[in-house]
């Protein structure tokens, strides 16, 4: 699905993708599969968990963007997935964030304004495009004429509102 995912992206900016870069990112998104799969039974050995509450609420919070739980599950089912492949991700990413405050965290040392440093130094990393939020979207439909002719025949006038009906129905 990653892949797939890839590969609708590219084609959203207009991008080509050619068979080889197909290929070597599909052998490197396998690689990436790969070596999460083996750290993910790693940190299973070591006792994480995701709370499948917390998995849920999640699926919530992601479903609630979509305008219907249809459109939802289209969305997953264009990538690729369902319902059990977006559970299973989802706890993956969980126990690594666990992993990472519990095993990794604790031993990262930085000198005291480091961080601040960095981001001084990549400010144009940390900026994010201005964003819109869209409530209403007004589209316009032909209006009816306010004199219909008298010279066109029943069939010709059926079928001008047929497809009058069918442009507002369509805005």
């Amino acid at each position: 699905y990653q892949v797939t995912a890839y590969k609708m992206q590219l084609k959203q900016q207009g991008v080509q993708l050619t068979p080889e870069d197909e290929e070597a990112f599909a052998r490197d998104a396998l690689d990436r599969m790969i070596d999460q799969e083996i750290l993910y039974q790693k940190r299973k050995e070591l006792g994480l968990k995701a709370d499948p509450e917390k998995v849920n609420k999640e699926i919530e919070r992601i479903a609630s963007q979509f305008p219907s739980k249809e459109l939802f599950l289209n969305a997953l089912s264009v990538q690729r997935l369902d319902m059990g492949m977006l559970k299973t991700s989802l706890a993956k990413k969980f126990i690594d964030d666990e992993f990472l405050r519990k095993k990794i965290a604790p031993n990262v040392k930085l000198p005291k304004d480091a961080a601040s440093r960095y981001y001084q130094a990549n400010l144009k990393q940390f900026e994010k495009p201005e964003r819109f939020t869209i409530k209403h979207i007004f589209v316009s439909a032909l209006a009816s004429p306010p004199h219909a002719r008298k010279d066109v025949s029943p069939a010709i006038r059926k079928k001008a509102e047929k497809l009058q009906k069918m442009i507002l129905d369509d805005a």
